[in-house]
């Protein structure tokens, strides 16, 4: 009885496996961030430089995320963009537009999935 069950499993393992073709690799990027909280515009910071020398630079930025999005979407066109929330106040201007400067924004950074907060 014993050795029917261990021919009757390979045979059904046989079965099941032969419809299974060969796998075949995909690469997925995912966009992520969080936190934005309305800081649209760059800000100015300070470093300083290999020689001692003091540098000041703008980082971050509405404009910077949006570019940066576009530019590696090209090179990699199986992504996905996700943003898990807190888009909203932390700055004047999206309390003044009650949120519509988020929210063109978000138009414009071609979520595949967003929540509003994340905690």
């Amino acid at each position: 009885m014993a050795r029917i069950r261990t021919n009757l499993s390979a045979i059904f393992l046989a079965l099941f496996l032969f419809g299974c073709g060969a796998s075949h690799e995909a690469s997925l990027t995912v966009f992520h961030w969080n936190d934005f909280h309305a800081q649209n515009l760059p800000r100015e910071v300070t470093s300083t430089d290999s020689s001692g020398a003091k540098v000041r630079y703008r980082v971050g930025g509405a404009a910077v995320l949006k570019h940066y999005l576009d530019s590696m979407r090209t090179t990699r066109p199986s992504s996905i963009t996700l943003h898990a929330g807190d888009e909203f106040q932390g700055t004047p201007i999206s309390s003044l537009t009650k949120g519509a400067s988020q929210v063109r924004l978000l138009e414009e950074y071609g979520l595949d999935v967003f929540t509003f907060g994340n905690h």
